[in-house]
């Protein structure tokens, strides 16, 4: 992959659904609604494991399921897959923060101040 590349990480809880066996053998009660991860970022131990995702703009995709999200767990995924010099977007979680020493341009968007994408050059269209 190379050019402009948009990199996140998603947290999948799944659970026992449709298997009441297996959730009786585990010792829980069945679900009613929703299932309910633990609070907070998750692991491949503990029945949440992250997947990071890196998209290609209009490229390719790829999807790879990680024990944790940790710069340590990232870096060989990205560097493996990712063309040095390329632009790399990002949201402010902290694991994106050596980036630029991986050999990447980084640029991220605030989640918390309700940013998602910017139009930087002002032509109507949002990057990032």
């Amino acid at each position: 992959m190379s050019g402009e590349i948009e990199a996140d990480e998603v947290y999948i809880v799944a659970g026992h659904k449709g298997l009441p066996a297996e959730v009786a053998k585990a010792g829980r009660k069945g679900r009613r609604r929703r299932l309910k991860g633990k609070r907070g970022r998750g692991t491949l131990a503990g029945d949440k494991p992250p997947v990071l995702g890196l998209l290609q703009r209009d490229g390719e995709v790829v999807i790879r399921m990680l024990p944790n999200v940790q710069q340590l767990t990232i870096q060989p995924v990205i560097t493996c897959t990712v063309a040095p010099g390329s632009q790399v977007y990002t949201d402010e979680y902290d694991i994106y923060d050596r980036l630029p020493e991986w050999g990447y341009h980084h640029k991220k968007v605030n989640h918390s101040a309700g940013e998602y994408a910017r139009d930087e050059d002002g032509d109507g269209f949002l990057v990032g």
